[in-house]
């Protein structure tokens, strides 16, 4: 519930904003098996607008996306080598549907559909991570993700989390200045990247807030505690303080170099970071409040409070790199996720920046309106319309929803 939001923006205005992306949606042509650019957030979509607005016509919608969607699965037309990424592979679906149920939107009898991806799920994985690939969205982190939300219906599920764990602390760099992962992106990415990378969609932020949920269940929390804290400490080791005169507006790099000094071109490049639900600041503040609380650990929580009531002070595009309404890249993004930041700290300072960025992405849709591409990308869950809309949605319901979770929000 939004008890302690006060909801800023006309609500008429939003809902009419929301008729406008809805028409789009429903004119989008694309018939993809895709959770960011088809079928999969599409049904997302409708059913989150089903519980928003109880119109039996975006419940039908939505169901009628997943029965595609599923039989895409069925059929076995899926790629073998995609079956555990976010987007394309099952993974975003079977997310789309444990989330579904948790938020009693629908309870789709799938148990038997679900479980035969497990195993497959898990030893795909794990051969990602014995690679060293080991990120979120183009790695197999996702797919460790939606597993441990299956702990409960599959037990054997445990003893894969744990060699996941195991697998993950022997392929990470150990030394003095803490734990980190080179490489994090997919075996399938070109070009692979040799850099640590330390963001929430390919890098250590996002490992950790998968490990974190794992933590929660009771599971390898020893091992998880030391791999979470060494990471921290290497990310700690990164920051550095801002100085708006001269344009270093981030403490944290998405990226480092090891191998090039601090203050190389390259290396400072990596601290200009966006700021976004992908890359960047916001990244940090989410996993050092998630692990400061997991951990009861209040330094994390004030460094934490230091690097997000500054990163409110980031509004203009060179300061924040923002240019689009979308959520990736995009206001609504950024405007969702102090939404959670606000809900994951307790304090409601952050609530002043997530009703800024709200009001600028009206300002921006407005701008994208006159382009073709934001007709084209309606469709799209974190680079188009529907991300919009859903954050719109979650800003005006009084009942929580609970759609981001699935982005580790």
């Amino acid at each position: 519930m939004h008890t302690s939001f006060e909801i800023e923006t006309n609500i008429d205005l939003i809902e009419h904003h929301l008729e406008d992306i809805l028409g789009l949606i429903e004119a989008d042509k694309s018939d993809k098996f895709s959770l960011f650019r088809g079928n999969i957030g599409k049904a997302l979509f409708y059913s989150y607008a089903f519980k928003y607005t109880n119109d039996i016509n975006h419940g039908t919608k939505a169901i009628k996306l997943i029965e595609k969607s599923a039989n895409y699965l069925l059929t076995g037309q899926i790629k073998a080598q995609n079956i555990h990424l976010l987007s394309t592979g099952f993974t975003g679906f079977g997310l789309v549907i444990n989330q579904l149920k948790r938020d009693e939107i629908f309870d789709l009898e799938l148990e038997k559909e679900l479980a035969a991806f497990d195993s497959v799920l898990y030893n795909t994985a794990l051969q990602e991570i014995q690679q060293g690939n080991v990120g979120f969205m183009l790695g197999p982190m996702a797919a460790v993700y939606y597993l441990s939300q299956r702990t409960l219906v599959n037990p054997a599920i445990e003893k894969y989390l744990e060699t996941i764990v195991d697998a993950l602390w022997k392929v990470a760099i150990r030394d003095d200045k803490g734990l980190r992962y080179i490489n994090t992106f997919s075996s399938t990415a070109k070009p692979r990247l040799d850099d640590t990378v330390l963001n929430l969609n390919h890098g250590f932020c996002g490992i950790a807030l998968v490990l974190l949920e794992i933590y929660r269940l009771g599971i390898c929390q020893a091992k998880i505690y030391t791999i979470v804290n060494e990471g921290i400490h290497f990310l700690l080791s990164c920051k550095r303080p801002i100085d708006f005169t001269n344009g270093h507006y981030s403490f944290f790099p998405t990226c480092i170099d090891e191998q090039s000094p601090i203050d190389s071109e390259k290396n400072q490049l990596y601290y200009h970071a966006i700021l976004g639900w992908c890359n960047g600041d916001l990244n940090q503040i989410l996993l050092l409040y998630t692990a400061g609380k997991a951990f009861k650990n209040q330094s994390y929580i004030n460094i934490a409070e230091e690097v997000g009531l500054a990163s409110m002070l980031r509004k203009t595009p060179e300061q924040t790199k923002l240019k689009n309404p979308y959520f990736c890249h995009g206001t609504s993004g950024v405007a969702h996720i102090y939404k959670r930041i606000a809900e994951r700290s307790g304090n409601d300072a952050y609530l002043s920046a997530h009703n800024y960025w709200i009001q600028q992405t009206f300002d921006y849709i407005t701008e994208a309106q006159t382009n073709n591409s934001y007709v084209e990308s309606a469709g799209h869950l974190i680079d188009g319309a529907m991300g919009i809309a859903l954050t719109l949605l979650s800003h005006i319901s009084e009942e929580e929803l609970k759609w981001d979770n699935l982005l580790l929000l």
